[in-house]
């Protein structure tokens, strides 16, 4: 991925993080777990290449969470 692409998502990821802090703040702590952190910038990184905007890419990940919470 080049240098322009890599902030591209960065900024979406930092985007995603936001609105996880502001809209589901019980998940933003699972959210910026150190052994998840690179499955998790891969998964927002692929939805960003999908074309999705923050917040949904966000609620798809929260939803992501409480499947693995719940089993």
């Amino acid at each position: 991925m080049n240098d322009k692409l890599t902030d591209l998502v960065i900024n979406f990821f930092n985007d995603v993080s936001y609105y996880i802090f502001e809209e589901y703040p019980e998940y933003y702590k699972h959210f910026h777990k150190e052994k998840e952190l690179a499955k998790t910038f891969d998964m927002i990184q692929n939805y960003y290449l999908g074309g999705n905007n923050a917040v949904d890419t966000a609620g798809y990940i929260v939803e992501y969470f409480k499947g693995r919470k719940n089993g």
